[in-house]
């Protein structure tokens, strides 16, 4: 079986703003670059074919969401070194509880929606600085696709599309 991570991604025009900043901030610092996007199910398991079968289901009916970014904020983790947080919305936690349902998944409880910006482990008056020097031009977007990633090991140079999903 396969790891997975299943992510919503920004539109391209979008895309390329939140790609620049983390572009800029991957030379400087010396992480791998990624793809900007809101992580909606981090790391599962499963075949490829019943995995796009169960998120087809649940997606049937689901149309574009409205992302609100309220804030850039750091933390301790790795993954979320330097983030944009985005507004809980009902349709974003549902999409992420109705997925975890459909994919059987018992751990995917905490749910914080966010585009990371920054990968790394640095002090905190580092990530403060950065996340400080951050300004998005774009704050608010309706995302209309969903990506299933092949996510078998940490590095993010060996992430790749596996499926992707059209919200209408």
């Amino acid at each position: 079986m396969n790891k997975y991570s299943l992510w919503l991604l920004p539109p391209k025009q979008i895309q390329l703003e939140y790609s620049e900043i983390v572009e800029k901030y991957s030379k400087k610092l010396n992480f791998p670059s990624f793809e900007p996007h809101v992580t909606i199910i981090g790391e599962f398991e499963g075949k490829k074919n019943d995995v796009v079968s169960k998120i087809s289901s649940v997606l049937n009916k689901s149309s574009k969401i409205a992302i609100n970014i309220s804030e850039i904020s750091i933390s301790t983790t790795f993954f979320q070194c330097v983030f944009a947080r985005i507004d809980p919305t009902p349709r974003i936690i549902d999409l992420q509880m109705n997925v975890s349902f459909a994919l059987n998944l018992k751990n995917s409880n905490f749910f914080m929606p966010h585009i990371s910006l920054v990968y790394g482990e640095y002090p905190s008056v580092v990530k403060y600085k950065i996340a400080k020097e951050i300004n998005l031009k774009t704050k608010e977007f309706q995302a209309e696709k969903l990506c299933l990633i092949n996510a078998n090991d940490y590095d993010p140079e060996t992430w790749e599309h596996v499926a992707e999903f059209t919200l209408k």
